[in-house]
């Protein structure tokens, strides 16, 4: 009975602490996220080419030559 009870102390003890360590993040690490989005929207880019058959592949105008 003692070993049960020395067990769940445990576990008590120790999940919480691993909950913990996988919600730890870098600092500034969410703050550099939106700042690449923001740039990335902020270029405007054309495209133009063929789409194959099968919807796989992309080529130029020239067929990609």
């Amino acid at each position: 009975m003692k070993k049960v009870m020395l067990i769940s102390f445990a576990l008590a003890l120790v999940m919480p602490l691993l909950a913990l360590a996988q919600e730890a993040t870098k600092p500034g690490e969410m703050k550099q996220e939106p700042m690449k989005a923001e740039k990335a929207s902020a270029k405007a880019v054309s495209l133009s080419g063929k789409v194959s058959a099968d919807g796989k592949t992309v080529v130029d105008k020239d067929n990609g030559r």
